[in-house]
């Protein structure tokens, strides 16, 4: 059945993506970003050593703010590692000054340029990975605009951590780079960093943790979340036909196909308001370009299906005809 083929063919390149992509990713070299300054918005004395390392001590108050101005000899900066390392705790747990050791980073702001630059742009962080995530506490959400989400560790305090943050565009500057972090805490209860240190490298993306099987652990809560919102958009942007025209209006056929498609990949039911007015839509106007078509024939072969076999089959003998 042309469905099943349809299905089975997309399945194997789902399988082939998932395998290969890890592969990409090669080990990188970091180079210590050298810190200038750093301040504590709410009196925590931040001490900056030889080492690089950033050590937060005194006041510890429930949240805070650190602002951090720090400068790279690299005149290419494609991603940022931050390493979390343990201080001197209390009671021996860390790395973060909380009563338990743990910490909840809300959100990462970097701003960076050349060296000489007077003003810094903002660096946007395409995709991160982190040597372990708490349930619900995932990298991604230190950089997701969204104060009531980040990062944490819970339970494996008592021991480093480390979060790779790979550009989503190089930052670059003939004579080295410069860059203004902001790290903000907001959970409270003195979730914050003890001691810290960021560094740089102009390593080809992708960037990833390798090394630590721990940095897939929070992964695919990352993937629902993200699955999630996709979910959300598509059914808030639907038009009343049951179309989606987002950008070109005459592959409205091609963007109704793809939203479906993506919308019962993700697990919305067949029998939802949106698949239903979705496929009223594409059952009513056939493609008119081979894109919308090898769309179109995907999208409803996905509902999985005998009713649109005639559908599919009269959408593939276009196909060919057209090739």
């Amino acid at each position: 059945m042309l469905s099943k083929q349809l299905l089975r063919s997309s399945a194997r390149l789902t399988a082939l993506i998932a395998v290969c992509a890890p592969a990409l990713a090669q080990t990188a070299v970091w180079s210590p970003l050298r810190p200038v300054r750093a301040v504590s918005a709410e009196g925590a004395t931040l001490s900056i050593e030889d080492s690089g390392a950033i050590v937060a001590s005194g006041a510890n108050t429930d949240d805070d703010v650190y602002t951090l101005e720090l400068e790279s000899d690299l005149s290419l900066v494609s991603g940022l590692k931050l390493d979390v390392e343990l201080g001197a705790h209390a009671d021996g747990a860390g790395p973060g000054r909380s009563r338990g050791g743990n910490f909840v980073l809300a959100e990462i702001e970097i701003r960076a340029g050349a060296r000489e630059a007077k003003k810094l742009g903002r660096a946007q962080v395409s995709f991160s990975t982190a040597s372990f995530e708490q349930t619900g506490y995932s990298i991604a959400g230190a950089h997701d605009g969204v104060v009531t989400t980040g990062w944490a560790i819970f339970p494996q305090v008592g021991k480093p951590h480390t979060a790779i943050l790979e550009l989503a565009s190089d930052v670059r500057g003939e004579t080295g780079t410069r860059w203004h972090v902001t790290l903000r805490f907001g959970y409270g209860q003195q979730h914050t960093f003890e001691r810290f240190r960021l560094s740089a490298t102009d390593s080809a993306r992708p960037l990833r943790l390798t090394s630590e099987s721990d940095a897939w652990s929070g992964m695919q809560a990352r993937i629902n979340q993200a699955i999630d919102r996709g979910v959300d958009y598509l059914i808030a942007t639907q038009e009343l036909d049951g179309s989606w025209r987002h950008v070109v209006g005459e592959y409205r056929n091609g963007q109704t196909a793809l939203s479906l498609y993506a919308l019962l990949k993700s697990g919305v039911s067949a029998k939802s308001p949106t698949v239903r007015r979705a496929l009223d839509f594409l059952r009513c106007k056939l493609p008119s370009e081979t894109y919308s078509a090898g769309v179109q024939s995907l999208a409803i072969a996905a509902l999985g299906t005998d009713t649109d076999e005639a559908l599919i089959q009269s959408i593939a003998d276009g196909l060919l005809a057209w090739q």
